[in-house]
């Protein structure tokens, strides 16, 4: 090749590569198998750590941690084509083994759209496999994380916008603004045994001071506006009802564990995985991350403080609209 040809082909390369990027991500397509196959037993490596938020930079852009858009490309691609529930229960029971996340004690990381499969704490990880699950009928990868993203960002923040004092941390307080959202349905009322219960609304908040904002400048984030005083009416399922409203479930529900007040601690939230009729359990265990337990109500009677269940039922949600 001389040297004009050398040059020509040296201009021309980029222009080749993009024109090819269609054709690598392409279409997702129903029960194609990816590439490389996920295999929940491939050794799990250290997840890195989360990159805090730089100065300018929009905290609704989302950061994805480690492997997360490759798993959860994946994962996607392969529930496509399964239905809503078994989708939901493929999906949990292929994460487990992921390490649990811990944020220390006192750190106050900057509120940023952190999405992270390579380890989780129990609320995120049911928000995310909510957000796979609802990201499925897309026509490229790259549409796919991208909804996934979104769908993170509207269940884990109550305004839709990531706010610190947005965030859904309570188990009970997400399932609540999930089914005003249109993800969830809850089942307890209609089941059994249910009780109806007062709840002060301002339990729903333990992991954030409240109160009165404190001066800028002092190094410490603001704290949250009080919730005030509103009471919430909500039903529970007492543990001993727990028997009778087996038969109503089904895999893929979800279950909030619900703790004695004042004592919130035994809150917990997981996703139901039936065995022979019995109700098992998918969730994020402290010091063990993802693990399935083949007796719901045996891991409930195990957490100190737990005294009901709440059961909720998932539902495809296209966009993640708040309701009308």
């Amino acid at each position: 090749m001389g040297r004009r040809g050398l040059l020509v082909a040296v201009l021309l390369s980029p222009l080749a590569l993009l024109l090819a990027m269609p054709l690598i991500s392409g279409p997702v397509r129903p029960g194609r198998r990816p590439v490389e196959a996920f295999s929940g037993s491939q050794p799990r490596r250290a997840p890195p750590a989360a990159i805090p938020a730089a100065a300018g930079v929009d905290p609704n852009l989302p950061l994805l941690v480690g492997d997360t858009r490759r798993l959860a490309a994946r994962a996607i691609d392969d529930t496509a084509a399964a239905d809503h529930a078994a989708a939901l229960v493929a999906l949990g029971r292929r994460f487990v083994g992921t390490p649990a996340r811990s944020i220390p004690p006192g750190s106050t990381p900057p509120e940023r759209l952190v999405l992270d499969l390579t380890a989780v704490d129990p609320l995120s990880f049911i928000e995310q496999l909510l957000a796979l699950v609802n990201s499925r009928q897309v026509r490229t990868r790259t549409e796919a994380v991208d909804r996934y993203s979104d769908h993170v960002r509207r269940l884990r923040y109550g305004s839709g916008r990531v706010e610190r004092c947005a965030r859904l941390r309570h188990p009970r307080l997400w399932a609540l603004a999930a089914a005003r959202r249109g993800y969830l349905v809850d089942l307890t009322p209609f089941l059994p045994g249910a009780r109806p219960r007062r709840v002060p609304l301002e339990d729903l908040f333990p992991s954030l001071p409240v109160g009165a904002a404190r001066g800028s400048g002092s190094g410490t984030p603001a704290a949250c506006p009080s919730p005030g005083s509103a009471v919430l009416h909500l039903a529970e399922l007492p543990l001993e009802a727990v028997p009778a409203a087996a038969a109503s479930l089904r895999s893929g529900d979800l279950f909030v564990l619900v703790g004695r007040a004042p004592d919130r601690r035994a809150d917990g939230i997981g996703l139901v995985d039936l065995e022979r009729g019995r109700p098992g359990a998918l969730l994020v265990q402290p010091g063990r991350g993802v693990v399935r337990q083949p007796d719901l109500l045996k891991l409930a009677r195990s957490r100190p403080g737990t005294i009901a269940v709440v059961f909720l039922r998932a539902l495809p949600n296209a966009d993640g609209r708040p309701d009308p």
